[in-house]
């Protein structure tokens, strides 16, 4: 009896454990770290956004910390995606389609027929 109890408990913490595992993600920042925990949506700003890294333990990070893989992650989520959506560099593709130039002739007046200097002086006059 007293085996079996532990046993239970044992694999009630080790589920636990998968548990709370499973809904941490790594991020990999910019300078080359990584950062275990949790983003959390709702404390998304402009500056960057709070990261569960344990219990009771919030880190700001900043969005040009993120890698592009991660910020295209977190514009998934309709929260975040205003704050993300300028720090996501666009592929090639759509940098060159966003950038490309394509060039009009403005409309031209038409020019008055010509006329002799003499030609319209008598003929106004008549």
């Amino acid at each position: 009896m007293p085996v079996r109890r532990f046993y239970g408990i044992l694999g009630l913490l080790i589920a636990c454990w998968l548990i709370c595992s499973a809904s941490a993600e790594t991020y990999k920042l910019s300078t080359g770290e990584t950062l275990n925990g949790e983003a959390l949506p709702t404390t998304a700003n402009d500056q960057g956004v709070q990261i569960k890294i344990g219990e009771g333990q919030y880190q700001k990070v900043p969005w040009a910390s993120f890698s592009q893989d991660d910020l295209k992650a977190f514009a998934k989520n309709q929260k975040m995606e205003p704050f993300v959506q300028p720090f996501i560099e666009p592929n090639p593709e759509a940098r060159i389609k966003r950038t490309e130039v394509t060039l009009r002739q403005p409309p031209r007046l038409e020019r008055p027929p010509r006329e002799s200097l003499f030609g319209a002086l008598f003929s106004s006059s008549v």
